[in-house]
């Protein structure tokens, strides 16, 4: 999986650099760690192999030894920051705000960071004719917006957050073909500034599909716009700029798209989860009145059937309420008496407060 997002990122590879626009291949490592990589030793197997695929996609990319040695360097130094930062946290569960909202701030900060300064490092060493300072934002870019833009689909996808059911599914099926018309339509031409329409069906997927489809949304417009601005079609052809500028709106775009349609996602796949919760207490709390009238009904059985007399008494001695076990027509007058005089009412039989 690794092999393959990082081979496709690397396809998408900007003008005539070698930094891909959108890199999600990081963002399939750590959702991969984050899911499976529960042990010291098993983590350290997965990066081995993490390191393993971006090195062969790296190599059948035509690149020379020491990049295919040195920059996988760079992209497990992303990977196990995120994951650090993750673990660390307590929840990595990113349908919660927070947790979304710290993963932004980590990936966007000092993950991308680092792998920008460990690829600089390298290219200064191994090709130092290389555009440093433009190789340092390319790189930070295109890690970054993967890692904001691939991660939450590749979660959903772990954790099976992406379900649809039967009865849904006609109105789910209408509504992605009504979105892929949509930017089709918004992409395709090159005349007409109309980026803007993508917002509002990015929140509508949201409300409709929550995270998952969020996310799948996501990933579909990313992938649609960097193909076709990258051929000259779309709004954004019409920017008088080179297509190095153009990428550099788009990703820019793609990243506002991310933070608006992820973080009201997150917040609509918390509220659900509150309403669960309290249908569960609610259903609980009936559970509990039901059994609390089953004994009370086989109390109240129990004293009625029963010979003895039966006293209910508070906290603070005082008789409440007194059950003499006979029939109302075989109470005496004395019986009458005393439990008055406690305070108390008198009942034949009953086992509760008369």
């Amino acid at each position: 999986m690794v092999f393959a997002t990082a081979y496709g990122g690397i396809e998408f590879t900007r003008g005539t650099a070698r930094v891909a626009a959108i890199w999600p291949a990081n963002a399939a490592l750590l959702v991969i760690m984050l899911s499976l990589g529960a042990g010291r030793a098993r983590m350290l197997g997965l990066a081995a192999a993490g390191y393993l695929g971006f090195a062969a996609a790296n190599f059948a990319a035509g690149d020379g030894l020491a990049i295919c040695l040195g920059l996988p360097v760079a992209n497990l130094v992303e990977v196990m920051i995120c994951r650090a930062a993750l673990m660390r946290f307590g929840d990595h569960d990113l349908t919660r705000p927070r947790a979304f909202a710290m993963f932004c701030a980590v990936a966007a900060g000092p993950a991308s960071l680092a792998s920008s300064l460990t690829a600089v490092a390298l290219f200064a060493v191994v090709a130092p004719s290389t555009a440093l300072s433009s190789l340092f934002w390319d790189w930070y870019a295109a890690d970054a917006l993967g890692l904001v833009t691939f991660t939450p689909l590749f979660w959903s996808i772990a954790t099976r957050s992406v379900e649809i059911s039967r009865k849904r599914l006609p109105a789910a099926a209408l509504t992605a073909a009504a979105f892929c018309a949509l930017l089709a339509a918004i992409f395709v031409q090159s005349t007409y500034p109309v980026l803007f329409l993508v917002y509002p069906a990015l929140i509508v997927v949201a409300f409709q599909f929550g995270f998952g489809g969020a996310a799948v949304a996501l990933v579909v417009t990313a992938t649609v716009a960097v193909v076709a601005t990258s051929n000259g079609h779309g709004p954004l052809s019409l920017m008088r700029g080179t297509l190095r500028e153009q990428i550099a709106i788009l990703q820019i775009f793609v990243a506002v798209s991310a933070a608006m349609s992820l973080a009201v996602a997150s917040v609509l796949a918390e509220r659900e989860k509150l309403n669960r919760q309290l249908r569960a207490a609610k259903t609980a709390a009936e559970a509990a009145e039901d059994r609390l009238r089953e004994s009370e009904a086989r109390y109240r059985l129990l004293a009625e059937n029963s010979s003895d007399v039966i006293a209910l008494s508070g906290a603070d001695g005082q008789v409440d309420y007194v059950a003499f076990g006979r029939r109302a027509s075989r109470l005496s007058a004395r019986d009458l008496r005393v439990a008055r005089a406690r305070g108390a009412p008198a009942s034949p039989g009953a086992a509760g407060p008369a």
